[in-house]
């Protein structure tokens, strides 16, 4: 949950909850990024299968008479950081998608995430675009922030790598 968010409602509660509550959000997981929440997991016992079957997708398919109903359309934002976790966490994402954006044969209409992601990772970044690009709550430390950023960016390359390693190249 965006920084941002999280400060609003709490603000909300403050506002209905009973004078002197100590009713108080937290992201337990704001300092963490996709990768380092799966590798917790993971070293705290949660077998892959289990991470693979969680439902990320902000986008999921429709479902197939012909085939399984895959849950992960395997192109929005949500699956591309997804992917990145699970290969962050384990070296491999197992989960069924119902495309890769890498696949040469996927028509460059359905790609435009990967693109625009490729070229948001081949782009400097820096405080300046953490502070502009959403507002922050009072009390937030900006450099915890952009250093979640950063990782999770290394963790999107590195996807991306793997991508351009195991991707089927296109026939000529």
């Amino acid at each position: 949950m965006h920084p941002w968010t999280l400060h609003h409602l709490n603000r909300v509660i403050s506002e209905v909850a009973e004078p002197g509550s100590a009713i108080h959000v937290e992201n337990p997981f704001a300092t963490l990024t996709k990768g380092d929440v799966c590798a917790a997991a993971h070293d705290a016992g949660m077998p892959q299968r289990v991470l693979e079957a969680t439902l990320s997708c902000g986008a999921p398919p429709d479902r197939r008479p012909a085939g399984p109903a895959l849950a992960h359309c395997g192109l929005c934002y949500p699956c591309l950081v997804r992917r990145s976790g699970l290969l962050h966490a384990f070296g491999e994402d197992r989960t069924p998608y119902a495309a890769d954006p890498w696949d040469p044969d996927l028509p460059a209409s359905r790609t435009g995430n990967w693109q625009a992601l490729r070229r948001w990772l081949d782009t400097e970044w820096s405080m300046l675009d953490l502070v502009a690009d959403a507002p922050l709550p009072p009390d937030t430390q900006p450099a915890s922030l952009m250093e979640v950023v950063e990782r999770g960016r290394e963790e999107l390359r590195a996807l991306i790598a793997w991508a351009g390693r195991t991707a089927p190249r296109k026939a000529s």
